[in-house]
């Protein structure tokens, strides 16, 4: 497939499309489905994850210290 032949398609036929750019395109979504979950979503949650075991570090110290 050239780049003539990739100009030439139609993005309103992908269904016709050859496999090498229908794969294309759905590694593209997938990939961008990925980046957007991260950013909107998943940064958040990782960061309130990365608090919380930082706040039982300092609790099972205080524990400890006790406990002795």
């Amino acid at each position: 497939m050239t780049l003539d032949d990739l100009r030439r398609l139609d993005p309103k036929k992908i269904g016709q499309w050859p496999i090498g750019p229908k794969l294309g395109v759905l590694f593209a979504v997938l990939l961008l489905t990925i980046f957007a979950s991260y950013w909107f979503d998943w940064a958040t949650q990782i960061e309130t994850i990365d608090s919380a075991k930082k706040k039982e570090g300092e609790l099972r110290e205080t524990f400890l210290k006790k406990k002795d």
